[in-house]
């Protein structure tokens, strides 16, 4: 044993502090379990609170403000993002909001213990922090979501990019294919910077519908390249990205790929945990590794999981461990993008199903608001009229994203929206509209 190593038991043990960490952990406290959660930073929020969820969408907020201005209504010369302003900003709202998590912890008796976790058996856990401990659990939940964000041949992080706004000009590129690398090319397209997206061998945003992501590539005033195999290369001014025979050589350069899971130094094979060929945990519907005594939650067992996905399933986790009928078998999950404009979706989309856009010059409430570029688009089974996805490309369509996951969860059919009488106006009555539509 390590001098000064000391060993403490725990009911339950949860690695990670991210959403699907502190879910899990203040579920099954709320249950009545004692828990245990370890995390290298020792505060709660993990990469959504810390490194890119909250930062980006508040720069994306401050941009908003400024792009009022443009409003036919208003009239004056445009106002700017303080760059300063905006980073103090930001610190203060991930302080307010750890706090925040970190006052739920106390008051739900949930124990935070800072340091990084490694498996000793099944049923036992070192923890390297300021002083090295051992714990033996009962159950443990693995919730070391996606990969920390670390800069790389000149790149900025996403995080990095939102702490140095006043670096943004000239030409920028940024490499990537998910919501994080919209969002961030959004923000260097806004501060004035020739914008190019680089979405490497995948699709953007994959498995949501073409005619959105059309829809985004035509309104978002950056260049998105064609997919391909990206390589970069570190100058000595820079770097240099290539794909096929186009060279690129930006000024600013932001690494906002996807990053594989937390999984190094955890020692899953001394706890009997496998992973998938995808290099992800393997767990069950009920979130059960290999390892009975062992479950895993969000990004770290699921290759498409956000902040939204992992707090659902670290719940899930801790009312499977509480003995409840709990399992992760969502019919939709919704995808954001808070670019602008913004993109929400959720369900699925099969080549064998009917779909319907209806623009949103169909809306007095987004003519009035400038917004009538927008559009909404649905998805259904053409046998059973069953509604399967529903999106929205336009200002504000983050906030529908919920009224589409829910209709889709509750099995709503095509009559079951044209029977509804709509909020009106606004720009959510258009999923009825379509509805009503697509019956003909």
């Amino acid at each position: 044993m390590v001098v000064g190593e000391f060993t403490e038991d725990a009911d339950i043990v949860v690695i990670g502090g991210g959403p699907a960490g502190y879910a899990c952990a203040f579920r099954a406290a709320e249950l009545g379990r004692d828990v245990v959660l370890v995390d290298p930073r020792g505060v709660l929020g993990g990469n959504c609170l810390h490194e890119a969820c909250i930062p980006t969408k508040t720069v994306l907020h401050a941009i908003d403000l400024t792009r009022q201005s443009s409003h036919p209504c208003l009239t004056g010369d445009p106002p700017s993002i303080d760059a300063d302003a905006t980073r103090k900003w930001i610190d203060r709202i991930t302080k307010r909001l750890g706090g925040g998590l970190a006052a739920a912890a106390k008051a739900k008796g949930v124990e935070i213990l800072a340091g990084r976790a490694r498996f000793l058996s099944n049923r036992e856990i070192q923890v390297a922090g300021e002083h090295v401990s051992r714990i033996r659990f009962k159950r443990a939940v693995i919730c070391c979501g996606g990969g920390e964000q670390q800069s790389a041949n000149g790149a900025l992080t996403v995080n990095a990019l939102c702490d140095s706004l006043d670096r943004v000009s000239g030409t920028a590129v940024v490499l990537g294919n998910g919501p994080w690398a919209l969002e961030a090319a959004a923000i260097c397209y806004s501060m004035g910077a020739s914008t190019t997206l680089v979405p490497g061998k995948h699709p953007v945003l994959p498995g949501v519908p073409t005619q959105l992501v059309d829809t985004i590539g035509k309104a978002c005033g950056f260049d998105i390249m064609q997919t391909g195999e990206a390589s970069v290369e570190a100058t000595n001014d820079g770097c240099r990205i290539t794909v096929g025979e186009q060279t690129l050589d930006p000024d600013v350069f932001i690494d906002a790929s996807s990053k594989p899971p937390n999984l190094d130094g955890l020692d899953l094979d001394a706890a009997g945990v496998e992973l998938t060929d995808g290099g992800l945990i393997d767990t069950d519907e009920r979130c059960v590794t290999s390892e009975p005594r062992i479950l895993a939650a969000g990004a770290c067992a699921e290759s498409m999981g956000d902040a939204g996905m992992s707090l659902a399933q670290g719940r899930v986790a801790a009312e499977v461990i509480a003995g409840r009928a709990a399992a992760w078998d969502p019919a939709a999950v919704p995808t954001l993008v808070f670019s602008h404009p913004q993109l929400a979706w959720s369900g699925s989309c099969p080549d064998d199903a009917e779909t319907l856009l209806i623009p949103w010059s169909h809306s007095g409430l987004a003519i009035g608001m400038n917004a009538g570029t927008g559009c909404t688009l649905i998805c259904w089974d053409k046998e059973s009229g069953t509604l399967l996805g529903a999106g929205a490309v336009g200002v504000g369509a983050s906030e529908m994203a919920d009224l589409f996951t829910v209709t889709i969860e509750l099995g709503s059919t095509l009559q079951d929206l044209a029977d509804m009488s709509p909020a009106h106006p606004t720009r959510s009555e258009l999923l009825l509209e379509a509805a009503r539509q697509a019956l003909g």
